[in-house]
């Protein structure tokens, strides 16, 4: 029987252990995959963080123990880069706002002074 384990390096407590998930995040899922290879039949397991961010990032330990084999471990480590997407999306809109206000404050402008000068071509 084969177990896999994943957790945090530095963290005492799993993440999962077989399809079990112990992770109070709900972002945090597990997926056991079979696999057909060369060397026959295998089962790949998949840590998945959905909606990463960037707490996430890190050393992630995976230990894999088999019976009647040794236990085997494995470090994935997870960068997490670039600004999320809702930020940009903000940022953008903020820009956009900014420039539409300045151009209708200098349409404004540009029509009280055609005004006066309306009036002040009248008047002389």
């Amino acid at each position: 029987m084969l177990q896999v384990t994943w957790r945090r390096q530095h963290q005492s407590h799993p993440l999962t252990v077989g399809i079990d998930v112990f992770a109070s995040d709900a972002s945090i899922v597990v997926e056991s995959l079979p696999l057909s290879t060369e060397h026959g039949d295998v089962t790949e397991w998949r840590l998945v963080i959905k909606n990463v961010r960037y707490q996430d990032a890190g050393v992630y330990h995976c230990q894999v123990t088999a019976k009647h084999s040794r236990r085997r471990s494995f470090d994935v480590r997870l960068h997490v880069k670039g600004i999320n997407i809702v930020v940009v999306v903000v940022i953008v809109a903020v820009v956009v706002v900014v420039v539409v206000v300045v151009v209708v404050v200098v349409v404004v402008v540009l029509v009280i002074i055609i005004i006066i000068i309306i009036i002040f071509s009248f008047i002389l």
